[in-house]
């Protein structure tokens, strides 16, 4: 058994316009579901035209107390800041984090545009 102290929730995306969104998070995965890569732009970018698959970062993460602790000692790191994704300065410390995927996606309200959609689409629940 693995011992894996992050886990991300991921979502496959199907809808271009999300899959060019720079507030949409991408993520790269391995065939084992390890995470490679976090992005706003699509990746992996497919240079011969060739399909793939896009996987979406959800807000949904499990953390282990140790992991948490190591964390919380690490600095932001180059990429984190460029990219501003916080699960960057995981990978860069070459942490490791296990994608999970769901079939459900998540509704993220990040810019004013988002809160109108799902104003307007219902598509969330608001309690």
């Amino acid at each position: 058994c693995e011992n894996v102290n992050f886990l991300q929730a991921v979502s496959l995306m199907d809808d271009q316009d999300s899959i060019a969104d720079p507030t949409v998070v991408k993520v790269a995965i391995t065939s084992q579901n390890h995470v490679i890569y976090y992005s706003r732009a699509p990746i992996p970018y497919p240079r011969n035209g060739e399909r793939s698959e896009y996987y979406k970062c959800l807000g949904l993460y499990l953390y282990s107390k140790e992991f948490l602790e190591k964390y919380s000692s690490l600095e932001p790191t180059k990429l984190e800041e460029i990219e501003l994704i916080e699960q960057l300065r995981v990978l860069e410390n070459n942490l490791q984090i296990k994608a999970v995927l769901v079939s459900d996606d998540s509704c993220s309200i990040d810019t004013p545009e988002d809160l109108e959609y799902l104003l307007q689409t219902k598509k969330c629940y608001f309690t």
